[in-house]
Formats: structure tokens, C-alpha cells, sequence
């Protein structure tokens, strides 16, 4: 199957490109060092679809290998795929080496043909979702060559496809939402990192396109240009303004974070976004990008508890330099005094209970005058999205579960995950409206998350535990 997908891929690229027919296979030429030098061809990887598949005589092969296709990524993710993501328990402290051997290792092989193949051949049968989904899951694959090839596909649906960007953007978002939670670090900031680069890959698209479109105005008159092409332009604005959103909602809830790596990532993202929203223009009746609102904010938050911070910098900067990353990376001490009666009441308690100026700024952020006034959109993404994470947590610093039974010598740890769920209780209570907060009415109103059960199929799970 391996060797009958690529010779399908091959000679498919080789029809459409008008090599011509392969020549027999040539010994290249030795170089001094004695290495070989053979000529790279470059492949296509735009989709093949249904029109060229006739166009270049293979229409009879194309809807079965699509069919095929399909078949195997569901056969294999259930052997080799859901089995050995990294967030699997029995994948910890385990060598891939180890793991890749005797029938795993052929399976993984067609695996990474498969996934390869995307988005150039796209399986028929499988839903946009149950494909995001499956890329999403093998980007945290064991397999360092399969989990690399993941990215790239999911990268390569982003890109091709714009019909598919909010479609990717929000599977990958609750793909991390559910599969890599707050325990696994490094795993969570290499999955943010690839969220940042899908941005930053959309933002470039448009930039092209945009260069492409006054390239185009320059050389035509403007009564010439189609309509289509001004059409796609504009509709380009404004639809994806809710994804981005959500991923702002998403941003905000990795600020609670106690790792000051993931906190930096979320700047990134949330500056990543802002740059998006240049590029595809923001209606004017939509929110203002997160970043700016807590980038003006910083520096009147850092002006109210600053006389209770004791910092390891030399020196402060100047007051209208301080932005939402000078906060992140700040490091600092909160004191108190029994004689301070300048702070407010809740500068007071926190530096007197909590010490860790990072809160406080959470807690400022989300006052009802700040965030809530000027990020609502936003925000209602992040009520779910910081409630899921706060169950998640739950198990870690509830002192009765199954989980801490053990744990007696990690104390350090356990006060981290103390700090955590503490985080996301503040952005709970500053991101839930009003009448999800009456009694009774929090078990209704818990948002729905998408799941992906077993067999593939996308569910909806809204159970309070």
C-alpha cells in the first residue's frame, strides 16, 4: 500500500508538471568528498481534485485512492496513532526506539505516507473536523519524522484552503483545550508555538494576497478588474473575526499559567492576532484587539500596587514603557504593611495573602471597567475555555483525590498547581456573566466542548464533575 500511494503520487505530480515519461535511473555524479549529487525535484502540493485528476487521464484511480486513503488513517490512528500520543500515560518515560519496532514500525512507515499526502489528495469519508482533529492529535505523536509531517499537513490546510482557516484554528484550539493539559510543559509551550506559526502563516497569506491585489491595480485599469477578485477581498473581513477571538479566549486563559515560558507564548499569540486583524481589517463595530486594551492598562495596574513590590531589576522603567510582556517577565515580591493606607483593599489583601504581583495584575485585567468593558467577545470564549481547564486541575490539589494520595514529597509541585487553579478561579469569577453566577444555574449554563470519542466521531460533553 505504501509503494502503490506514492507511485499514485508520483506519477500524478509528474503528469500535471509535463515531465514526460521517467527516464531509467542514472548514477549521479561523485563528488570529490565522495558523496553522490543527485537533482532534487520538487512535488506539487496544491490538492489534486476530481477536474485535473480527469484532466491528466487518472479519474478512474482517483476516487478509489481518496476512498483508501480514508480507510487506512482511521485503521492505523486507532493502532498506532491514539495509542502512543505523548500525553498517553503509557507513553511516559518511554523511548521511541523502543516503541517503533516489529509490526509498529511498517504501520508508522504508511502513516507518515498517508498524512504526507495532505493536502494534496484529501480522504474521502472523513469531515473537515475528524481530519483537523486526527493532524491534531499526531502533531503530539511520539514519532518525531510523523508528528513533523502532521504540522506541516495541518500548516498546508490552513494555507490552501481559506474556507478551512476557522475550521483549524478552532479543532486545534480544543484539541489543547482537551488532550494537553497544564501537566505536560514542554508539550503544551512546542503546541503553542505551533498555534503561533498557523497565525503568522495566515497573516502572510493575507500579506500576499494583498501585495498580489495592488500589484494587480497598478498594472490594470480599475474598470477592468473582475469583481471576483475585489469580492474575495472584502470577504476576507470580518467572518474570521470570531475565531480570532476565541483564540484570544484561549490566550487569556494561558496567562494564568505559573510557567512564565507559557505566559510569553500567550504575548506572542495574543500580538500574533493583532497583526491578523491589520491585515484582514477589523470592522469598526468589533471589539479592540486584547493586546492593546491590556497593553494601555499595564501601566496604571503596575502604578497601584508598585510602592508593595520589592523587584530584583535595578531600576524600573520609565511608566509609559511598561506593556502587558514588561508584566509577564516582570520578577517581583509583594509586602505588606500594617501602616499602608495608601493601597486599595485589594492591593492590601493580595499583597498580604498571595506575595506574587502576577495575580494582582490577573485580578486588575479582569475588573469589570477593563477587560469586560472593552473584550466581551473575547472574554465569552474564555468562560469555557477557563472552566474546562479549571476541572482539569481540580484532581492535582484536591487533597482527598487518588491522584495526591502519594504525593507527600513534592510539595513545591503541588503549591505550583495550588497557584494555577487559584489563576483560573479569578478568571472564572471575572469572565462568567451574571446570571450564569445565580444559584443553581452553573451546571446549565456549563459550555459545551467538542470531544472526539473513539471511533472517530465528534461529540459534545458538557458533564460538571
Amino acid at each position: 500500500m505504501n509503494i502503490g500511494l506514492r507511485a499514485f503520487l508520483v506519477i500524478a505530480d509528474s503528469l500535471q508538471q509535463k515531465d514526460g515519461e521517467p527516464p531509467m535511473p542514472v548514477t549521479g555524479a561523485v563528488l570529490p568528498s565522495g558523496n553522490t549529487l543527485r537533482v532534487k525535484k520538487t512535488y506539487l502540493s496544491k490538492t489534486l481534485t476530481e477536474e485535473e485528476a480527469k484532466m491528466i487521464g487518472m479519474s478512474l484511480y482517483y476516487s478509489q485512492v481518496r476512498k483508501a486513503v480514508d480507510n487506512i488513517l482511521r485503521h492505523l490512528d486507532k493502532e498506532v496513532g491514539r495509542c502512543m500520543m505523548l500525553t498517553n500515560v503509557q507513553m511516559l518515560n518511554k523511548e521511541p526506539e523502543d516503541m517503533i519496532t516489529g509490526e509498529r514500525k511498517p504501520k508508522i512507515d504508511l502513516f507518515r505516507t498517508c498524512v504526507a499526502a495532505i493536502p494534496r489528495l484529501l480522504p474521502d469519508g472523513m469531515s473537515k473536523l475528524e481530519l483537523i482533529d486526527l493532524l491534531a492529535r499526531l502533531s503530539i505523536h511520539m514519532d518525531d519524522e510523523l508528528r513533523h509531517i502532521a504540522q506541516n499537513s495541518l500548516q498546508g490546510l490552513l494555507v490552501d484552503f481559506s474556507d478551512w482557516r476557522e475550521d483549524v484554528l478552532f479543532g486545534f484550539t480544543n484539541f489543547l483545550l482537551r488532550e494537553v493539559n497544564d501537566m505536560h510543559h514542554t508539550l503544551l509551550d512546542s503546541s503553542l508555538k505551533l498555534l503561533l506559526q498557523l497565525l503568522t502563516q495566515w497573516k502572510l497569506v493575507i500579506q500576499t494576497q494583498g501585495r498580489a491585489y495592488e500589484q494587480g491595480n497598478k498594472i490594470r485599469n480599475s474598470e477592468l478588474i473582475p469583481n471576483g477578485a475585489s469580492h474575495r477581498i472584502q470577504s476576507e473581513r470580518g467572518p474570521h473575526c470570531s475565531v480570532l477571538h476565541a483564540v484570544e479566549g484561549f490566550a487569556l486563559v494561558l496567562l494564568c499559567s505559573f510557567q512564565v515560558a507559557t505566559r510569553k507564548l500567550s504575548v506572542l499569540i495574543l500580538k500574533e492576532i493583532r497583526a491578523l486583524f491589520h491585515a484582514l481589517g477589523q470592522p469598526e463595530d468589533d471589539d479592540r484587539p486584547m493586546i492593546d486594551v491590556m497593553d494601555q492598562l499595564s501601566s496604571s495596574i503596575l502604578e497601584s500596587f508598585i510602592h508593595v513590590a520589592v523587584s530584583d531589576s535595578a531600576t524600573l522603567p520609565l511608566t509609559h514603557n511598561v506593556d502587558l510582556q514588561w508584566l509577564v517577565e516582570w520578577n517581583a515580591v509583594l509586602v505588606n504593611s500594617h501602616y499602608d493606607v495608601k493601597s486599595p483593599s485589594h492591593v492590601w489583601i493580595f499583597a498580604q495573602s498571595v506575595k506574587d504581583p502576577w495575580v494582582l495584575c490577573l485580578f486588575s485585567f479582569l475588573r469589570q471597567e477593563n477587560l469586560p468593558k472593552h473584550c466581551p467577545t473575547a472574554l465569552s470564549y474564555a468562560w469555557p475555555y477557563a472552566f474546562t481547564r479549571l476541572q482539569s486541575v481540580m484532581p492535582l490539589v484536591d487533597p482527598n483525590s487518588p491522584i495526591n494520595a502519594k504525593k507527600t514529597s513534592t510539595a513545591g509541585s503541588g503549591d505550583n498547581y495550588v497557584t494555577l487553579w487559584r489563576n483560573y478561579l479569578i478568571l472564572c469569577f471575572g469572565v462568567a456573566k451574571p446570571s450564569i453566577m445565580s444559584p443553581g444555574h452553573l451546571r446549565a449554563s456549563t459550555p459545551e466542548i467538542m470531544a472526539t470519542t473513539p471511533d472517530g466521531t465528534v461529540s459534545y460533553d458538557n458533564k460538571v464533575t
